[in-house]
């Protein structure tokens, strides 16, 4: 999306648009990297819910960042396996910085019916 500029008081601040979907549709870095779990903002790692081999569910709470004295949930944007966890409590990590990864789980192959 497009971006504006907002100022007040001699301080000015970019707000930029960002939807998701559009950027999955394009094939963006949203759609590349779909079980990769970033920083949405500086902060720092307050509490890790979540272990490298965990079983996840999509829409489970795996990380809280601190962030301007805000908590921001991560969550499993799937269900899968946590391949990678970069952070540990006290992390203080930058924008878009990797946190962890969650692997999809492999599609089951059913069995073959025989006739």
């Amino acid at each position: 999306g497009g971006s504006h500029w907002l100022g007040r008081d001699g301080d000015a601040w970019r707000v930029v648009g960002h939807d998701p979907v559009e950027e999955a549709l394009r094939g963006g870095a949203a759609a590349a990297h779909a079980g990769e779990l970033t920083a949405p903002m500086p902060g720092t790692v307050t509490v890790v819910k979540a272990a490298v081999g965990e079983e996840v569910t999509a829409g489970q709470g795996l990380l809280v960042v601190e962030a301007m004295k805000m908590e921001h949930l991560i969550s499993a944007p799937h269900d899968g396996t946590v391949t990678e966890l970069e952070v540990t409590p006290g992390s203080t990590v930058a924008m878009d910085q990797l946190l962890a990864v969650v692997t999809p789980h492999e599609p089951q192959e059913s069995e073959e019916r025989e006739r």
